[in-house]
């Protein structure tokens, strides 16, 4: 993350849907999470919201400051030297603990996303996190921007795709 926050170029402006979808379902699951003591998921919560900003189309629009900010108010309870050096570079002279914990819209987070199991040879290699109504040709497409999807596509010819929705992609290649 020390790397990454000059690359997400904080903007002033508004963020859009998708990132703001992304980031109220981040905060309610580290919230739900701290709160059954669940941290080390909760740490797999901040992976994937990184993994998702770190797409090259999110990159180069850029990441709106606010969620930033937000991202760093979540990340410090578990890293707090980290989050309060992160804090200070974003301009903020009071501590990043003297912020309101934030709080999720829940009309934002409720059924819009679904949790999609990305398979190759009917082996779970990943899970892409996209909306319910993405269609099959642009959710392929995501699943195959997952590095570790391509590291068991790679030099393999891709013999036939399986689609259920907003459920399985399964990627069925050669055995070579």
């Amino acid at each position: 993350t020390w790397d990454l926050i000059p690359k997400w170029e904080a903007k002033p402006g508004p963020e859009d849907t998708e990132t703001k979808t992304r980031l109220h379902l981040l905060i309610r699951s580290v919230t739900e999470r701290i709160e059954a003591f669940k941290f080390n998921t909760a740490v797999s919560s901040f992976m994937e919201f990184v993994n998702f900003l770190n797409r090259p189309e999110i990159l180069a629009r850029g990441v709106d400051k606010k969620t930033i900010e937000t991202f760093l108010i979540l990340l410090a309870p578990f890293a707090p030297h980290f989050c309060e050096e992160l804090w200070e570079r974003l301009d903020h002279s009071q501590s990043i603990f003297k912020e309101k914990w934030p709080l999720y819209d829940p009309s934002l987070v409720e059924d819009r996303l679904a949790r999609i199991a990305v398979q190759v040879n009917g082996k779970l290699r990943g899970v892409l996190l996209l909306a319910k109504d993405t269609p099959e040709e642009k959710a392929v497409e995501e699943a195959r921007k997952i590095e570790k999807i391509r590291k068991y596509l790679e030099g393999k010819e891709i013999k036939k795709t399986v689609f259920v929705p907003s459920k399985i992609i399964n990627f069925v290649t050669t055995q070579g």
